[in-house]
């Protein structure tokens, strides 16, 4: 039988509209699940930093036996239908890895194509992949040391220099890069999620103490 993980690296806050998607999409897709013979668990990681929370869950998952590792970051608010399509595509398209779009905070999309439509690179918020992938990739699978550039006539990521470890993110592009040179099959989903934003923290000590949290 085999078994589906879920991994929500997390360096300490889970936004609680996350977990209430994710609980929705298991449960819409657990008839399928079932169907095909699917065991599923999950992972989180707590108080740990980008990319440790991510090499985490996935050694986790690994380490459980897991054949198929469904990643949600932790202020991604997946649709209902979003397991349901991103196994469908999976099957489908004989890939290893796909993944789902979504708006950065800054309102840019999560991914980048070529001129002639390859995809280069994707944000990891939300994506399916087969965990064999992996037996492809040296550890650590996730790193922040190195950066990368593409024109929009690129046909793949090329490393430009050493990344400061003070720079927010890049192991999803050094993730891809890794993904491009091991030949694993991967592609982008046409299907969209949410990415929640605070607007504004809570005011502490007080009973009306809410965030304001938008969905871009």
């Amino acid at each position: 039988m085999e078994k589906l993980t879920l991994c929500i690296p997390s360096r300490g806050l889970l936004h609680s509209r996350t977990i209430e998607a994710v609980d929705k999409a298991l449960i819409y897709s657990g008839y399928q699940l079932r169907d095909l013979g699917l065991t599923w668990d999950r992972y989180i990681s707590n108080d740990k930093p980008i990319p440790d929370a991510q090499n985490y869950v996935i050694e986790q998952a690994l380490f459980s036996g897991a054949d198929f590792i469904w990643m949600i970051e932790e202020d991604i608010k997946p649709e209902e239908n979003t397991l349901s399509v991103l196994w469908e595509e999976l099957q489908r398209l004989g890939l290893d890895f796909i993944a789902a779009k979504y708006k950065l905070k800054s309102l840019q999309d999560s991914f980048a194509l070529s001129s002639a439509g390859k995809m280069l690179y994707s944000g990891i918020g939300c994506c399916l992949m087969r965990a064999t992938l992996f037996n492809s990739l040296q550890r650590p699978w996730f790193q922040t040391n190195k950066n990368y550039t593409y024109t929009s006539d690129s046909e793949v990521l090329k490393q430009s220099g050493p990344r400061f470890e003070s720079e927010y993110g890049g192991q999803d592009i050094d993730f891809f890069a890794k993904l491009n040179n091991a030949k694993v099959k991967f592609g982008l989903s046409d299907h969209w999620v949410k990415h929640l934003v605070v607007k504004e923290y809570g005011q502490p000590n007080t009973n009306q103490g809410c965030h304001l949290i938008l969905e871009v």
